[in-house]
């Protein structure tokens, strides 16, 4: 008995290990196709980096500070909690900056599945032809979003204008998201402490 506890171990081990190469490896090449997908800017003497690359670089270099200076920055926030307070405010604010500029566009999924929906629930399928007709052929992933937006235009949000739908959607998206990010900062805490909890909420983010 105590042999068959000990290779069922031993399979868990490596189909964790397994799983976790696989993980990695799947990251990587998203992390690969969202650099080549991502507009380039001139850098450095117009070398083209991806824009996704430097966001990318500057976020370990933010994690990699935190990580060796956690415990100063941990008693200086202690010592002057109201600046924490302050900071956290920024960051909301931030997050709601980036949902306006960023969700609003025309190119965003946010927008075009906001979009499609608000005129399905008007019966309105003459100005769903071209891009949006063909959008949502391709991107089939978004067609839930799509029939739950009908369905809350349709009712609880029927009479809103289109830019209003859209932005109480974005902004319950944020707090979904916010909320989804905290779950995983309490999880992190329990088990790992209050360092690895913050830097579970970087790791979010990002991923996010």
């Amino acid at each position: 008995m105590k042999q068959i506890q000990i290779n069922i171990n031993r399979i868990s081990t490596i189909m964790l290990r397994s799983i976790s190469v696989l993980s990695f490896l799947f990251l990587l090449l998203v992390f690969l196709g969202t650099i080549k997908s991502t507009p380039s800017i001139y850098f450095f003497n117009g070398v083209k980096i991806s824009k996704f690359f430097i966001a990318f670089f500057l976020w370990i270099v933010l994690v990699v500070v935190y990580l060796k200076f956690y415990e100063s920055i941990y008693n200086f926030f202690q010592k002057k909690k109201f600046l924490f307070g302050i900071c956290f405010g920024l960051l909301l604010a931030l997050q709601i900056y980036y949902v306006i500029q960023v969700y609003s566009q025309p190119d965003s999924d946010a927008y075009v599945t906001n979009y499609i929906a608000y005129y399905l629930s008007k019966g309105d399928t003459d100005s769903l032809q071209g891009f949006w007709l063909e959008y949502i052929c391709h991107y089939t992933n978004n067609m839930p979003f799509v029939i739950l937006e009908t369905i809350l235009h349709s009712t609880i949000m029927r009479g809103m204008t289109l830019g209003q739908s859209w932005m109480i959607l974005s902004l319950i998206s944020s707090i979904l998201a916010d909320i989804c990010i905290y779950v995983v900062f309490i999880y992190v805490r329990k088990k790992r402490g209050l360092k690895y909890g913050i830097l579970s909420v970087f790791v979010s983010i990002f991923f996010i």
